[in-house]
């Protein structure tokens, strides 16, 4: 966790992790990533990208994990805009901050709120983010630089509509690099 703390920028994240795993990684691995992904709706979504968190080790409670980001999300709106919504939650069953993308099969409702845009209410890439509660507190934690970083690769709307027409995970993976 010290280690983490003291990454300046993408770059350092992806070094950290090269060391340790004791070879090459990525940010986003392609194990965290799935596309085609059958969800009817928000809760299924993030229940199917869970266990793509647990299987890379970090986290070690699924249901807890869900039950934090559950409500997170009734909190406060957590789509992006470009069909794409960013859910995460605190959690004390994070072990290591992370992310998944998943990729849905279509189009399902995030958010009835009828004052958004049809982009903003609609979501098709999930992008589910795992944090501990030391992580989401510090202005200057991975978690945060993990966010800033995302959110400048969506920033980008070429990118944006790249990640909804994305085909495989790789691709997304390029994308959000």
């Amino acid at each position: 966790r010290e280690r983490m703390e003291t990454c300046q920028s993408t770059e350092d994240l992806r070094q950290m992790f090269d060391s340790f795993a004791g070879h090459e990684t990525e940010l986003i691995p392609n194990e965290q990533i799935c596309v085609d992904v059958e969800a009817p709706d928000k809760e299924t979504a993030i229940r199917r990208l869970i266990p793509l968190l647990a299987g890379a080790g970090l986290i070690c409670d699924e249901e807890q994990f869900l039950k934090d980001v559950l409500e997170r999300e009734a909190m406060a709106v957590t789509s992006a805009g470009s069909y794409i919504a960013i859910p995460h939650g605190k959690s004390e069953s994070v072990l290591r901050p992370g992310i998944a993308v998943g990729k849905l099969r279509e189009k399902i409702l995030w958010t009835e709120d009828d004052t958004l845009e049809e982009d903003e209410r609609y979501v098709q890439v999930v992008i589910l983010f795992a944090v501990h509660p030391e992580d989401e507190e510090r202005d200057d934690s991975v978690y945060i630089r993990m966010l800033k970083h995302v959110f400048g690769r969506l920033g980008e709307k070429e990118t944006a509509r790249r990640l909804i027409l994305a085909k495989d995970s790789e691709t997304i993976r390029q994308l959000l690099r």
